[in-house]
């Protein structure tokens, strides 16, 4: 299952996996992200006991393995990943994975792991529409005991194209800000002030830029900063860097100068690498797009 963050990937996984154990009680169910997927096959290399871990990951009756993207710049955990999906399947396992895009876009993916995971049925999940998100804004409302008439509702699910955790936050900021106001019931002119008062975004930092890049793809500030020309933290570095000069007002030169004493010509020609890859490679695109909202939100 693909889609944005908060798009429902993780509720369906995580109640897959509840249905499962009520109807086979004794199942072995193994749930993980691929960052934990990672730190358990350092672990055991490091602790000498790699077949025993080996055992109890290719023994699950079902695995989900959430984030694939947590090891795009990991191959050696990509090359174990795809070892134990064959293994998985060789004993008619039931095996599900979770990714913000397809596997088949995955481009930092070797290439044996993304053609067997393109291979299985891949199921897009899109963020909730209008109509799904005024019932998430009932049931959230009705959740936290509060009053708000069917105008209001409405109104927040025209003026907030957000995800369920987005929309939980909005509501809490909302019961906040109505705290100060004599209605019993929060109406559609007590949204439209609530939403006027919104703050504007925050002009990022370098730093914060960095560092939320950087986790976005499962690597360190430091690696960005780097020499290296890896694939997967050059694309990562160019990201940062294009961002860097969208979203603040710092010259190519003290972009260059924060990411590793680059000079200014780099760093153009990274942001032009990262404006071509957003038209033609899906993975790229969405990086920018979660990023950009991220680092506006503050």
């Amino acid at each position: 299952m693909y889609g944005l963050p908060g798009s429902g990937k993780s509720h369906l996984a995580q109640d897959l996996a509840k249905q499962w154990l009520r109807r086979r009680k004794h199942a072995r169910v193994v749930c993980l992200s691929a960052a934990e997927l990672a730190e358990q096959y350092v672990e055991a290399l490091e602790e000498h006991a790699i077949d025993a871990w080996r055992v109890r990951l290719r023994g699950a009756e079902l695995l989900i393995l959430e984030d694939l993207g947590q090891i795009a710049a990991k191959p050696l955990v990509q090359g174990e990943l795809l070892h134990a999906l064959d293994a998985l399947a060789d004993r008619h396992a039931t095996v599900l994975v979770t990714s913000r895009v397809a596997p088949a876009e995955m481009t930092t993916l070797v290439p044996g792991l993304q053609s067997r995971l393109s291979g299985g049925l891949c199921v897009p999940l899109a963020a909730p529409g209008e109509a799904a998100r005024q019932e998430i804004v009932r049931q959230l409302a009705a959740a936290r005991r509060l009053a708000l008439d069917e105008r209001a509702m409405r109104r927040l699910a025209q003026a907030l194209t957000a995800t369920a955790p987005e929309l939980a936050g909005a509501l809490a900021q909302l019961e906040l800000f109505a705290r100060s106001l004599p209605a019993a019931t929060i109406g559609e002119a007590v949204v439209e002030q609530y939403l006027a008062s919104r703050e504007t975004p925050k002009q990022p930092s370098l730093q914060g830029i960095a560092s939320q890049t950087a986790r976005y793809f499962a690597l360190k500030v430091v690696e960005l900063k780097s020499s290296s020309r890896c694939r997967a933290v050059v694309v990562a570095r160019d990201v940062a860097m294009y961002l860097a000069r969208q979203m603040t007002g710092k010259s190519l030169k003290q972009i260059g100068e924060f990411f590793g004493g680059r000079d200014h010509t780099t760093v153009l020609h990274g942001c032009r690498k990262t404006e071509s890859l957003i038209q033609s490679d899906p993975g790229t695109q969405l990086a920018v797009f979660e990023l950009r909202r991220g680092l506006a939100a503050g």
